[in-house]
């Protein structure tokens, strides 16, 4: 004789009128796979609820092992902040000196190369770089009118490049400037009158240059391809000065990297430029 298949039936009856709400029918079969996929729903719960949520810390070993990289994280985040800050307080040393007026112009270059870690490159100009400084000659005249005129609108200065910024200022972080992307080759121009007080390649900036203008406050123009001042030159509001480039260690792609200091504190360009 063959076998009958055993079922078995699961029903929900109201306990008042003894109306059946609803049954399922199911074999020996049926009812081993529904256990293994209730064991195997739960097991994945367990799983996820213990790699997580703080639950994992309650496994043996586990807890050390996550306490110990967060502790790490935490040493490596101190220490940046300390370097941060250390560089942070020999900047405004040197400034100081420098708004104070207690410091030749001729060492004033020796100041910034402190704070920038500065390596000296003998760079001779091609012929592509001679070409490019007669056409900032050439040009210089009507960047500067132009520039004059857009003064007038801005808030206190002119812009130094035209371009998007991709990054604000964030003292928080150590980031006292405005990254300013541009199209390549772009001039970029001092924002004010002033004299240069810096301008040579750093190890971390590229070309960088420096400018002290009046009231106190200093403007730094970082990552360049090329600086066209010299430190001591003078320079008018709308004059060329650099052109945008992607040098130095910090760089991430062309763009302007740009500072505004009054006195000794970094200050939002933003509040003072109309970009």
């Amino acid at each position: 004789m063959e076998k009958k298949n055993r079922f078995f039936r699961f029903a929900i009856i109201n306990d008042n009128s003894l109306e059946e709400v609803f049954n399922i029918k199911f074999s020996r079969a049926g009812l081993l796979w529904l256990a293994a996929a209730i064991l195997l729903a739960v097991s994945v719960i367990f799983v996820l609820l213990l790699g997580y949520t703080p639950l994992r810390n309650l496994i043996p070993g586990k807890s050390k092992t996550h306490v110990q990289n967060e502790l790490i994280t935490m040493i490596q985040k101190a220490d940046s902040l300390e370097k941060s800050l250390g560089n942070y307080s020999l900047y405004t040393k040197n400034l100081k000196k420098v708004l104070s007026d207690s410091v030749s112009l001729d060492s004033v270059q020796d100041l910034f190369k402190e704070w920038f870690t500065t390596k000296e490159f003998d760079f001779k100009p091609s012929i592509e770089d001679s070409i490019l400084r007669a056409e900032v000659e050439a040009e210089e005249s009507i960047s500067l009118n132009s520039n004059l005129k857009e003064k007038k609108l801005s808030s206190f200065f002119i812009k130094p490049v035209d371009g998007l910024i991709t990054e604000g200022f964030n003292k928080n972080i150590g980031h006292f400037g405005v990254d300013v992307v541009s199209k390549k080759g772009a001039f970029i121009s001092s924002i004010d009158d002033g004299t240069v007080l810096f301008s040579s390649w750093t190890h971390e900036f590229g070309y960088a240059l420096i400018v002290k203008h009046q009231n106190g406050f200093i403007s730094f123009y970082k990552h360049n391809s090329e600086v066209f001042k010299s430190k001591g030159d003078y320079v008018r509001s709308g004059e060329t000065i650099a052109i945008i480039g992607n040098s130095g260690k910090y760089s991430t792609g062309p763009h302007l990297h740009f500072e505004l200091w009054k006195g000794s504190s970094p200050v939002n360009p933003m509040n003072y430029i109309l970009f």
